[in-house]
């Protein structure tokens, strides 16, 4: 998993662990995207789903209140809290990984990288377009190939602005924790 995974993993483990005012829904809810994630399913889809659960349980939840003329609760607070973390990290990925695909297209563009960073350059973008790469990944594989190329050769000049994208402007995108 990466950072950002492990984090939000590790909020919804502290939440399901400690004693608290969830109810028997949220912390089954919860349960069950751990058990998920363990067991190797893709972890952004199990992300997705349980944020679609979390929401359906909270409009229930409201729901049962108005019928029962109690005061409307929707989901206990550190399961609100996780909610909109969630919603917040996952809403902006569509932004981020457009972002990347024309950085990507504006670095390939340049006439003073090697052929081996052009072509880390092309298979980073194939992954980002076809699905096949998280953005966390492509940040990784990015990355280590960059460090791969360091050892072997120079770097030039663009390959050096290259390397100071992916290590500060991609962490710093709006949204991006």
């Amino acid at each position: 998993m990466t950072i950002r995974q492990d984090n939000l993993y590790l909020k919804i483990a502290i939440i399901s662990s400690a004693p608290s005012r969830e109810t028997n829904e949220e912390i089954l809810l919860l349960a069950e995207a751990r058990r998920k994630i363990m067991s190797g399913i893709e972890f952004d889809s199990v992300m997705k789903t349980l944020i679609m659960k979390l929401q359906k349980l909270a409009k229930e939840q409201i729901r049962k209140a108005r019928m029962s003329l109690k005061r409307e609760r929707g989901l206990s607070p550190r399961i609100a809290a996780l909610l909109i973390d969630l919603k917040k990290d996952y809403e902006n990925i569509e932004s981020r990984r457009q972002y990347l695909n024309e950085q990507l297209t504006v670095l390939q563009q340049r006439n003073d990288l090697s052929e081996l960073t052009q072509q880390v350059l092309f298979n980073s973008q194939q992954g980002l377009q076809d699905g096949s790469m998280t953005i966390d990944e492509l940040i990784e594989y990015m990355m280590t190939w960059m460090q791969k190329i360091a050892d072997r050769q120079s770097l030039s000049e663009g390959e050096i602005k290259m390397r100071k994208v992916f290590n500060q402007s991609v962490f710093t995108l709006p949204g991006y924790s």
